[in-house]
């Protein structure tokens, strides 16, 4: 299959602190910690990255959506369907063009077939324990993890108020393996803890809502000339 190529060269590391992003034009100086600052006062955007441990302890934060408490979000998606396109972009279901493009593909196209598959995830606010500043950070997780966290969450005899900011269960998550041999364990701490969340939660609903539309017949039909199929529409 085709893949985006880049012929960027890697940066050198400066032990010097960046002052602007225009420097050498003598645009607007931005600082860099004046930046960083912004990035935790705004919020929902912030995406939870793996430590080289693959060992982390989250605490789960619900939202409000339509008046409400909600402890996740579905994501069902197809990721980077064009090489020109970097990210996802929403399946539509039934009426999804890219879907039905993968439908009426045959095995000779399998890699096309895989490559198109809708991927599934979960997305929850989290806080990492790790993280001194607290803050409310996007944890994305596959339905193994999922079926975990809920799990506990529902089990209110052994775990009441698991979400509780004064004393909540946090949860070790354990990632191992690379690909399709990834495996996840969740644990839930024995230890109660209480945590101040720093910055704004993300309403996932009413982010996907402002993505903006995305015409998938259009993104179908160039997928189609790129691997050179038929569409079926």
């Amino acid at each position: 299959m085709p893949r985006a190529k880049s012929n960027a060269k890697p940066k050198r590391q400066s032990t010097k602190k960046k002052q602007s992003v225009r420097q050498s034009a003598g645009g607007i100086h931005l600082d860099s910690d004046d930046l960083k600052q912004d990035i935790r006062d705004a919020g929902g955007g912030n995406y939870f990255t793996w430590p080289d441990s693959g060992k982390v302890k989250l605490r789960l934060l619900p939202y409000e959506h339509s008046g409400r408490a909600k402890l996740f979000y579905k994501a069902v998606q197809h990721w980077q369907p064009t090489p020109e396109i970097r990210g996802s972009v929403s399946c539509e279901g039934h009426d999804c063009k890219l879907c039905q493009l993968r439908a009426s593909l045959d095995k000779a196209n399998q890699d096309l077939i895989d490559h198109l598959r809708p991927r599934i995830q979960y997305l929850f606010n989290v806080v990492d324990k790790a993280d001194k500043e607290e803050r409310i950070q996007i944890f994305r997780g596959p339905r193994t993890v999922y079926n975990m966290f809920v799990a506990v969450i529902l089990d209110e005899e052994e775990f009441p108020d698991a979400c509780s900011l004064e004393k909540g269960v946090d949860f070790l998550v354990q990632k191992s393996g690379t690909g399709l041999n990834t495996t996840y364990g969740v644990t839930p701490s024995p230890k109660r803890s209480a945590v101040n969340p720093q910055g704004s939660l993300t309403n996932f609903e009413e982010q996907e809502a402002n993505r903006g539309s995305v015409d998938l017949k259009v993104i179908a039909e160039q997928v189609a000339e790129a691997y050179d199929v038929t569409v079926p529409f």
